[in-house]
């Protein structure tokens, strides 16, 4: 549990602070090649970024859909969103229920609720 609080505050200061723009433009201004950066991410980095969208969603009344997801992550494969998503529902942090068929890759679903350790794990 401490190991996805820290990961979670990791990735995002790593979103916010250190963009890829700013690196591809500080390499520009010196010459150099632009750094790779890995971004290559765990299904439980994954399951954060998920996790922080839906309370989001959720705290402002939105409708939590697998389109909603797919709009706000546009740049993922349908699987990696699956992925993320079972992980979040079998350790107990949303409450989904899963349906046949599938929008762009992403399983239908039916969102139930963010559960007392979801809304924790974000607000800490």
């Amino acid at each position: 549990m401490l190991g996805l609080i820290i990961l979670y505050f990791f990735f995002r200061w790593i979103i916010y602070y250190r963009s890829e723009s700013e690196e591809k433009k500080k390499s520009q201004k010196n010459g150099n090649k632009p750094r790779v950066i890995n971004t290559k991410t765990t299904i439980q980095e994954d399951a954060l970024f998920i996790l922080d969208t839906i309370y989001s969603l959720y705290a402002n009344d939105q409708s939590i859909q697998a389109t909603t997801l797919i709009n706000h992550f546009k740049d993922w494969e349908g699987k990696r969103i699956n992925k993320a998503l079972r992980f979040l529902n079998d350790e107990g942090y949303i409450d989904l229920k899963f349906m046949l068929g599938n929008t762009k890759g992403v399983q239908n679903f039916l969102f139930k609720k963010i559960t007392n350790e979801g809304i924790k794990l974000i607000e800490k």
